[in-house]
C-alpha cells in the first residue's frame, strides 16, 4: 500500500491543521486549535502564541478536545468561542474560551473553567509566549502591587525566572513602537524556555504553586490576557506584510568557518543484531560514533550490553560513545565495566558519565570515573542526560573533558509549528553554555524529536495505552518534515559552535531507518518495513561532505526555508528545505553559474524510502543561475541538494 502525501510530508493529517488568518486593526495573527499565534505588527512579532495548558503531576500536557467552536471573522476584527475538555486518568477539567480582536487593535484571550473531578495538577491556566528575538531588549514590569520595575529580557539563557509576580509587561516591537501585554486572574511569572529548547520566554500563572496542587471538584478559574500597541503605528500594513509572510526567501552564503563536527547516532535501548542490509546502509552515513547507553538497571547483564554495542560498532565501522548511568554503587559498577571493556576491547570515542540519582554529574562521581576509566585514553564527558536547563542551574565539574546535554523541540507542545520554530533556540543553548564552560568541547545529544524520558516527573510515568505510540516516538520521524527540521536544527547548532553532535537512533521508529520487520504499530506509525526515512538521505548527503568545512548561511525567512552548506575543496553542497505546506521560491545569490540539483519531495519520497540505493544512484539535474543568483521553486516540505563549484 502506498503512503499518502500527508504521511510523507508530516506523518499524519492532523499534524498540519488549518490556520485561520485574523486581524485586529493594525495587528495580524492567526488561530488554530484553541490558540492565537504570531500576534504582530508588520514585520515585528509581539507574541508567538497564547494558549491554555492543563498539566498533570508529572508536567505532561493533558490534551483538550474542542467543541462548540464559533467564529466571526471580519476584515479588521474577529471573535472566536469554543469549549475545551481535558480528560486523563482522574483529571477532568472543562473551560470556555473567548478570543476577540477589535478594530482598535486590542487582542484578548479569556478562559473560564471548572474542575469536574478532584485531581492533582502542576499547572492550569494561560501561557503567553514572547519571542526569543526579545533577548537583551528592555521591558517595563508592572507588579501585582502596582509597583513598576525596569528590566530586560535575558540575553543568555536565564537559569531561573527573570520576571516574578507581575500583571503587565511593556516592551518594544519596533524603534518607535511598544506593546503592552496585560494579564488578569492571577499573579504571573516569566521563565526562559530556551532552557528546554524552546524559542520563547513563557509567561504563566502561579496559582497552583507549590505543585502538584490539589484541585477540587467545582473549583473555578478565570484568567485573561490582552495585547495592544501603546503607540500609534506609522501605518496599517496589509495582512500579507505580517512577519514571515513575504514572498521569496533569500539565502545568503558567507565565509567557511570551521570543520564539520563529528556527527554520530544512538543505538536503540534494546539493540538487536543489524542485518547485512542495515549495516551497509549505516556505513554509508559514515557516523563519527555510535552512542550506547549502559545501565545496570536493565535486564541484560553489563557484559551483554557492551557486547551488543561492540557488534554494532564493528558492523558499522564506528567507535563507541559509551554513556554510563551510575548508581550509589558506582565503584562496583565501574569495576564491572572496566572488566567488560578490557575483555571485549571495543574501539572507543569517549565516555559520558551520568548518575541515576542526580540530574547533573557531581564532582565525586566524575573523579571516581576518571580514576577507573582514565587509562582507556579517551575523553570523559559530564553533564546531564536531560536538558540544558539542568546544567544551566547546576554546572558540571570543570574537570570534565567535555560538557554534555540532550535537546529536543517538543518538551512543552507537540504541534508542527512549535517544532519548526524551536530549532532556532538550539543555538542559544550552545552560546549560553560558553558563558560558563568556556572554549572546552560541547557535545549536544541525543538530538531527538521527542523527549526520551521525563526528568521532571514527580511520580511514576503513565503507561502507554494499547494502540498508542510511546511518548518518546513521533510519527514525523519518518516524514519529510522530520528531515527538514533536522536541517534547521543542525544549522543552528553547528553555526553556534557545537563541537560534537549525536542524533536519533540507528533503526526503529526513533531512528533513521525502519526495522526489517516493520513498525510495531503500522496504523499509527505507517512506515515501510526495511525502508529508510527521509532523514537518512539528508545524513547521507552530509556524510559525503563530512570531511569538509561549514559555510555560513542566513535565510531571510527561516520559518519557511532553511539551509545548510558545506565545502570540500572547491565543491560546495547546499541542502535547502521547505518547512511549509506551500511551494516556496528561494534564491541563493552566491550561486552564479551552474549547479547539479537533486530533490526529495512527496512525488519521489516513497520510492527513495523503499529503494534508497536507487535514489542515491539516480542522476541529478543541471540548473543554471540568472543574474541575481540561482532561484528554485521548492514543493511543500521538499529537500533540495545543490552541488556547485
Amino acid at each position: 500500500m502506498s503512503l499518502s502525501a500527508d504521511i510523507l510530508c508530516y506523518g499524519a493529517p492532523e499534524l498540519w491543521p488549518e490556520r485561520i488568518p485574523l486581524r485586529a486593526g493594525p495587528l495580524t495573527l492567526w488561530y488554530a486549535f484553541g490558540s492565537l499565534w504570531h500576534i504582530g505588527w508588520g514585520p515585528s512579532l509581539i507574541l508567538n502564541r497564547i494558549y491554555v495548558a492543563v498539566r498533570d503531576p508529572n508536567w505532561e500536557t493533558v490534551p483538550g478536545v474542542l467543541t462548540e467552536v464559533r467564529r466571526q471573522v471580519r476584515e479588521d476584527s474577529f471573535l472566536v468561542e469554543f469549549q475545551s475538555e481535558h480528560r486523563q486518568d482522574d483529571i477532568h477539567f472543562i473551560w470556555r474560551g473567548l478570543l476577540t480582536g477589535s478594530a482598535q487593535g486590542v487582542v484578548t484571550f479569556t478562559m473560564e473553567g471548572e474542575a469536574q473531578t478532584t485531581f492533582r495538577s502542576n499547572r492550569i491556566g494561560l501561557c503567553v509566549l514572547h519571542p526569543m528575538s526579545l533577548a537583551g531588549q528592555p521591558c517595563r514590569i508592572e507588579h501585582v502591587d502596582g509597583s513598576m520595575e525596569e528590566s530586560r529580557f535575558p540575553e543568555w539563557i536565564a537559569p531561573r525566572e527573570p520576571f516574578l509576580n507581575f500583571q503587565a509587561l511593556v516592551y518594544p516591537v519596533a524603534p518607535t513602537l511598544r506593546a503592552e501585554v496585560r494579564l488578569e486572574g492571577d499573579a504571573f511569572n516569566t521563565e526562559d524556555q530556551r532552557n528546554w529548547g524552546d524559542a520563547t520566554y513563557k509567561t504563566y500563572s502561579t496559582g497552583l504553586a507549590p505543585f502538584p496542587a490539589r484541585v477540587r471538584r467545582g473549583q473555578r478559574l478565570r484568567q485573561s490576557v490582552s495585547v495592544r500597541l501603546l503607540d500609534a503605528p506609522p501605518e496599517v500594513l496589509p495582512a500579507e506584510a505580517n512577519a514571515g509572510d513575504k514572498g521569496e526567501t533569500v539565502i545568503h552564503l558567507g565565509r567557511a568557518t570551521r570543520p564539520w563536527p563529528p556527527l554520530g547516532l544512538c543505538l536503540p535501548p534494546q539493540t538487536s543484531m543489524l542485518s547485512t542490509r542495515q549495516a551497509r546502509r549505516l556505513r554509508a552515513l559514515n557516523p563519527a560514533h555510535l552512542r550506547a547507553d549502559l545501565d545496570w538497571r536493565r535486564e541484560e547483564p553489563l557484559l551483554t550490553q557492551v557486547q551488543m554495542a561492540l557488534d554494532a560498532s564493528i558492523a558499522v565501522g564506528a567507535p563507541l560513545e559509551l554513556a554510563i548511568h551510575l548508581s550509589r554503587a558506582a565503584r562496583r559498577e565501574l569495576d564491572t565495566l572496566c572488566r567488560a571493556v578490557e575483555t571485549l576491547r571495543p574501539r572507543l570515542a569517549r565516555w559520558l558519565v551520568f548518575q541515576t540519582r542526580r540530574l547533573v554529574t557531581d564532582g565525586e562521581t566524575l573523579r571516581l570515573a576518571r580514576e577507573r576509566l582514565g587509562g582507556f585514553g579517551v575523553p570523559i564527558g559530564a553533564g546531564t542526560n536531560a536538558y540544558f536547563a539542568q546544567v544551566n542551574v547546576v554546572h558540571p565539574p570543570s574537570e570534565a573533558d567535555l560538557l554534555v546535554y540532550s535537546i529536543n523541540p517538543l518538551v512543552h507542545s507537540l504541534d508542527s509549528w512549535t517544532l519548526i520554530e524551536n530549532s532556532a533556540a538550539f543555538a542559544a543553548t550552545v552560546l549560553s553554555a560558553r558563558q560558563f564552560w568556556g572554549e572546552k568541547p560541547i557535545l549536544v545529544g541525543p538530538i531527538t524529536l521527542r523527549k526520551r524520558w521525563n526528568p521532571d516527573a514527580t511520580g511514576a510515568e503513565r503507561k502507554t495505552a494499547p494502540g498508542e505510540l510511546p511518548a518518546s516516538v513521533d510519527v514525523r520521524q519518518m516524514s519529510l518534515l522530520g528531515a527538514g527540521w533536522t536541517v534547521a536544527s543542525l544549522h543552528a547548532l553547528v553555526q553556534a559552535g557545537a563541537d560534537i553532535l549525536t542524533c536519533f537512533e540507528t533503526t526503529g521508529w526513533r531512528g533513521v531507518m525502519e526495522n526489517e520487520a516493520g513498525s510495531p504499530l503500522p496504523e499509527r506509525f505507517p512506515s515501510i518495513a526495511g525502508g529508510v526515512f527521509p532523514v537518512y538521505h539528508l545524513l547521507a548527503d552530509i556524510a559525503e561532505m563530512s570531511d569538509g568545512v561549514v559555510v555560513e548561511s542566513h535565510s531571510s525567512q527561516p520559518l519557511k526555508v532553511e539551509s545548510l552548506t558545506l565545502r570540500r575543496g572547491t565543491l560546495y553542497r547546499s541542502l535547502v528545505v521547505n518547512l511549509t505546506a506551500e511551494e516556496q521560491r528561494v534564491t541563493l545569490p552566491e550561486i552564479t553559474g551552474r549547479a547539479r540539483l537533486k530533490r526529495l519531495d512527496a512525488t519521489n519520497a516513497e520510492a527513495a524510502m523503499r529503494d534508497p540505493e536507487g535514489y542515491r544512484a539516480a542522476s541529478t539535474v543541471q540548473v543554471t543561475a540568472s543574474a541575481g543568483g540561482l532561484t528554485l521553486a521548492l514543493p511543500p516540505f521538499a529537500l533540495a541538494r545543490l552541488d556547485w563549484s
